[in-house]
């Protein structure tokens, strides 16, 4: 039996061996997979961020754009109106003479 016993023994001793080794080897991957989830998890979150502030500005744009098609329209409506009725007011003096000096006299 002791002839038997010891390299049953050494095979033991061998086999939590590499079970230890492999056990060691498969922990260090588990704290990289760890960092790479907490990684992963923080991009997302930087992601969604700038998700939402791009959502905040496409809405800002919209309002502008809104705002600014407004104004066209008015603007246009008081161009006609003032084409239509005739009361355009001469310009004053001094936009006159600094038109004049920007694009010469009027013909």
């Amino acid at each position: 039996m002791g002839k038997l016993a010891t390299p049953a023994l050494i095979a033991a001793l061998l086999a939590c061996l590499g079970l230890g080794g492999a056990l060691w080897w498969k922990s260090g991957e588990l704290v990289d997979l760890r960092q790479d989830k907490i990684d992963l998890t923080h991009e997302l979150a930087v992601k969604e961020t700038a998700i939402a502030q791009a959502k905040e500005a496409r809405a800002v744009a919209d309002a502008r754009a809104a705002r600014h098609a407004a104004e066209v329209v008015e603007l246009d409506a008081v161009r006609e109106w003032i084409n239509r009725s005739g009361n355009d007011a001469p310009m004053p003096d001094l936009l006159r003479l600094t038109l004049d000096r920007l694009y010469g006299p009027a013909n």
